[in-house]
């Protein structure tokens, strides 16, 4: 054993990823340390105080699947089941409001899906067959020669498998655009092969989404915050580390605002955009140090757009709504506003009855800059046009929330980017984040199974 056994391991960074891995140590033995340099848990899986509503609302609507294991391992280890939906039915809405409702046929997998493909609108019986044809290639592609293929781009490889421009615009993109965040002509085959073949096609219930019923600042920020510190982990929130300090090749230290915290043996759980700030200082050390870590271009983000808007009606009876060939991809109704419960009515603030919906933009770097106001109208359009009863509601708010490093870019050649938990050779640090290379792309699945790999490896080290 190694003579850093006994003291405190430093995980830096609080999102799922430095959860994950805290929790992960806390159960093999280990005391640790979890440095977050917000005032809360959670990383972009966060919300925001809307005060004229007078709600929580989350920045983006987070999902997994239920092949997600390692999300499901985290909900039910901070105790949260019954706080998350398991939605067992995929709703689409066509460009012109025709909805197709996707659940699982009493068939093996991965039969149990052919409704999915039998409904679905605007195709003819030609297309269906080709797009059900390049389903099976997909799954019939070899494991064994997955470095040879995963980097190709999945737009080439469906033009190849006889898809069509149409096919690949009103199934493919709808389902890999809404799954992986980008557009489908950056979205690598390697990634679009495993959203497909592990989400839809391993089993019958693989499908299934997995909802949070309360804002992420609720379920993470606060309650998940208590988990770890009953657990006796030692939370220190707003304590941002600015550099690693660093003896010889070794670290002794991490910088936490005007002080140093003695570290032997820490976990790195950032995002791939800030990673590089904490090596500023390191030492030129030939092998240590990934080079990717240095090469912002395999560091790509993909933005995500959340618009909020607030409805004087209910317009989707739907638990979601996929939309298909449009700007918008997915639709989640909110609960209604709480306050008309709380407050007295008031002359100065008439209390009006309001329904929430978040629309999700994926890939959006093609949105108006510097006007909010006109993907608003935009996002309205598609509503409007797909929902009927949308069209006789009145919108009473909007606000528009993108994140511009909402997840890892799945596009070509980005893969390089992704390094693996113990890519730093110095048996000292590892890495985690949804960005890490755990086969999965940049999910809340991704970045859980990094934070569990990188506790594991560091406790394997430690007892070698």
């Amino acid at each position: 054993m190694t003579e850093y056994l006994d003291e405190p391991i430093v995980v830096v960074g609080g999102g799922l990823a430095g959860i994950a891995a805290s929790l992960s140590l806390v159960d093999q033995g280990r005391k640790v340390i979890l440095l977050e340099s917000r005032r809360q848990l959670g990383g972009r899986v966060g919300s925001f105080y809307d005060r004229e509503m007078e709600q929580w609302v989350d920045y983006c609507q987070h999902v997994g699947m239920n092949c997600c294991t390692n999300l499901r391992w985290l909900i039910e280890r901070l105790g949260q089941t019954e706080s998350w939906e398991v939605q067992k039915s995929l709703h689409f809405f066509t460009a012109k409001g025709f909805h197709i409702i996707a659940s699982g046929w009493y068939l093996p997998a991965p039969f149990h899906l052919a409704g999915l493909l039998l409904n679905w609108p605007e195709l003819g019986f030609i297309e269906r067959m080709r797009i059900a044809l390049g389903m099976w290639r997909l799954r019939g592609l070899s494991m064994l020669r997955y470095e040879q293929w995963r980097n190709e781009s999945i737009v080439n490889w469906l033009s190849n498998n006889f898809q069509s421009e149409g096919t690949q615009s009103k199934f493919w993109g709808t389902i890999l655009t809404s799954a992986l965040g980008e557009k489908l002509d950056r979205i690598t085959l390697g990634a679009a092969h495993k959203v497909l073949i592990d989400g839809f096609m391993a089993n019958r219930t693989a499908y299934h989404l997995i909802v949070p019923r309360l804002p992420l600042s609720q379920l993470v920020g606060r309650d998940g915050l208590a988990v770890l510190e009953q657990t006796g982990i030692d939370v220190r929130l707003e304590s941002p580390v600015s550099c690693l300090v660093w003896k010889g090749d070794q670290i002794v230290g991490l910088q936490v605002r005007d002080k140093v915290i003695s570290c032997r043996q820490l976990i790195i759980a950032v995002p791939w955009h800030s990673i590089d700030k904490l090596f500023a200082n390191a030492p030129s050390v030939q092998g240590l140090l990934p080079t990717a870590l240095s090469q912002k271009s395999l560091l790509e983000s993909a933005p995500i757009t959340g618009v909020h808007t607030w409805w004087d009606r209910e317009w989707l009876k739907a638990p979601h709504a996929i939309l298909i060939d449009r700007l918008s991809h997915w639709v989640f109704p909110g609960p209604l506003s709480e306050r008309n419960r709380e407050r007295p009515k008031s002359e100065e603030r008439p209390m009006v009855d309001s329904f929430y919906y978040q629309v999700v933009i994926s890939g959006s770097r093609d949105l108006p800059q510097g006007d909010p106001s006109k993907t608003i109208d935009e996002v309205v359009r598609d509503l409007r046009e797909v929902f009927p009863e949308c069209r006789t509601s009145q919108l009473l708010r909007a606000r528009v929330v993108t994140d511009p490093n909402a997840v890892f870019s799945v596009a070509s050649d980005h893969h390089q980017g992704r390094l693996p938990s113990d890519a730093i050779k110095n048996d000292q640090i590892w890495l985690a984040g949804d960005w890490i290379d755990t086969g999965w792309p940049s999910t809340m699945e991704s970045a859980i199974l990094s934070g569990r790999n990188a506790a594991r490896q560091l406790v394997k080290s430690s007892e070698s």
